[in-house]
């Protein structure tokens, strides 16, 4: 039983186990698991079949976020009725609530990421995490789907160890499976979706006493092989509709992208979320109390100052934010951002209430703002604020 058989080519199933385990279900014994009454071999190691899926080791939620962004998480007590909304969904009973796929969307900066995060946390903590993948723009396999499905695979075989034999099966069964030209879809099928589908989690119970497994997908749209998007989301949704009780939920994270957007329709299959629609002013007020204390724990000049922003003037910072928590940073990292103009944070913030209310008062979606509010909106940056990658060298700002 401890010898490794590598020269077979896919898993050895044999339905009888040893007498001293009859009636007994759902273990494991050095590389042999248990998985309702039938006795699956590893045929190979961890690291051997790491070693053969090659994937990317910096693209999960515990990747290094400040060499390795997105850079974002949720600040304690902020975005909880969201991630509320997307913690229920996947708890839920898949006889009651169909839907696979969960499309949590809204524009550059609102916290897609940060939510992606937190939620992937938060199933790792439960061991319900199957994977999870951040992709990022311009940063090289994490902008591509070469390595997108392997990678996936990966962690699923470690999140999920009776996949693992089901998943080196289909490897080495399927010729050219692990090359980039195979598609994506094809990919997932036999790397991701047939192995889990492939362990009798009705026979083990799992399904039923620990909830369904989570796959969570940030910034899909910043994935540059747009053609190979569409056709993974749609042969995603056609295995969901074609194996409904697969203990499998996705979350997908992105911008409304005309090709994501068209893909993944309202439907049964599929769980909808507007970010938009669920950011409060409360947890504006949250995010700006927190860089605002940290910025006191480093600027004596803050700390000596007393109670600082006065309860006023925050309230006018997150109303004229409009819940956006990019202009929140925007703003926050004008205030308190240090520089070479000679003016501390104390001195900035009556500057920016002034330069907000100025933008309250035009109708700034068809007039610009003088050049001078201009300028110092954009302190620090020589480049529009509303990018992405703009964002994340202020790592501290990223704390949504």
């Amino acid at each position: 039983m401890n010898s490794i058989e590598e020269d077979q080519s896919q898993a050895s199933i044999s339905n009888q186990g040893p007498s001293f385990f009859q009636g007994a279900n759902g273990f494991n014994v050095n590389q042999q698991y248990n998985i309702g009454h039938q006795n699956v071999k590893n045929i190979a190691t961890t690291g051997t079949l790491l070693d053969l899926l090659n994937p990317i080791p910096d693209a999960s939620y515990t990747r290094n976020r400040k060499t390795s962004p997105p850079d974002s998480n949720c600040l304690p007590g902020t975005r909880q009725e969201v991630i509320q909304k997307v913690t229920s969904w996947v708890d839920s009973s898949l006889l009651f609530n169909s839907s696979h796929v969960m499309w949590l969307y809204g524009y550059v900066g609102c916290g897609k990421s940060a939510i992606a995060q937190a939620v992937a946390e938060t199933f790792a903590d439960r061991k319900r995490l199957a994977a999870s993948f951040f992709f990022f723009r311009g940063s090289g396999d994490r902008s591509r789907v070469a390595r997108f499905a392997t990678t996936v695979a990966g962690q699923v075989a470690a999140a999920i160890p009776a996949t693992a034999p089901y998943i080196e099966a289909a490897a080495k069964a399927h010729a050219g499976m692990l090359h980039p030209s195979t598609s994506l879809g094809s990919q997932f099928q036999h790397l991701v979706y047939d192995p889990i589908k492939a362990v009798k989690w009705d026979k083990m119970g799992l399904n039923v006493l620990r909830g369904p497994f989570l796959i969570v997908m940030d910034g899909l749209d910043e994935c540059d092989d747009r053609e190979e998007v569409v056709t993974f989301i749609e042969h995603m949704l056609e295995f969901f509709q074609k194996n409904p009780r697969v203990p499998l939920r996705i979350l997908i994270t992105s911008r409304v992208e005309e090709h994501i957007r068209t893909r993944l329709p309202v439907s049964k299959q599929i769980q909808l979320i507007n970010l938009v629609d669920h950011t409060s002013e409360n947890d504006i007020a949250i995010a700006f109390r927190k860089l605002f204390a940290i910025a006191a724990k480093h600027d004596r000049v803050i700390e000596a100052y007393g109670e600082w922003p006065t309860p006023n003037d925050l309230q006018q910072l997150v109303k004229h934010t409009g819940c956006s928590f990019i202009f929140m940073s925007t703003i926050a990292k004008f205030i308190l951002e240090p520089s070479d103009d000679g003016l501390t944070p104390i001195h900035r913030l009556p500057m920016a209430l002034n330069i907000i209310d100025i933008r309250a008062s035009m109708d700034y979606t068809h007039r610009p703002l003088p050049a001078q509010s201009t300028y110092h909106i954009s302190r620090g940056s020589s480049t529009p604020l509303f990018s992405r990658r703009n964002l994340y060298p202020y790592s501290s700002w990223q704390i949504f």
